[in-house]
């Protein structure tokens, strides 16, 4: 019997397909499980600083990269809603290179381009401030976790106080 090949790979790559969600739920790199950790870390360390989660891990199907986090606070001078976009870089020991410094130009480019779409899904009335944060999260099995949190760490032009440091 003479099957044809286009076939038998059709129904191979269907296979594979089934059986993808099922090795994918059990096993996962083990950087992605240090992120995954370091972002709930940094996720605690905002709401105990009065901050409202409104959304984590946030695509857009138009852009790629995702939103760590979103957050909602307030102004401290004014009091005015504040939308935080908060980048989370999670490492598991201390190096040279400080975690935040891997949010570079070309991440920061990313990270407007999903505010900017994240933006257009507000009501025109809901007009908060905005700032970009990001957040260094330290893992250390035997004492926890080290964070550092710099707030208003670029802008949508890089003209904020901390932009010459990450560039």
């Amino acid at each position: 019997m003479n099957i044809p090949w286009r076939i038998t790979l059709e129904k191979t790559r269907h296979f594979i397909q089934s059986l993808t969600p099922h090795f994918s739920k059990t096993f996962k790199a083990p950087h992605l499980v240090t992120g995954e950790r370091g972002e709930v870390e940094a996720m605690h360390y905002l709401m105990r600083e009065k901050y409202y989660v409104v959304a984590r891990q946030w695509r857009s199907p138009k852009a790629p990269g995702d939103l760590d986090l979103i957050m909602r606070g307030t102004v401290p001078e004014t009091g005015e809603p504040l939308l935080c976009f908060v980048e989370v870089k999670t490492r598991s020991t201390r190096n040279e290179t400080p975690a935040h410094a891997a949010v570079d130009s070309h991440k920061r480019k990313t990270l407007r381009r999903l505010a900017r779409h994240y933006l257009t899904r507000l009501d025109r009335k809901d007009k908060p401030a905005i700032r970009f944060d990001i957040i260094s999260v330290y893992l250390d099995g035997e004492k926890g976790s080290d964070i550092e949190y710099y707030k208003g760490a670029f802008g949508w032009k890089d003209r904020s106080p901390y932009a010459d440091h990450w560039q």
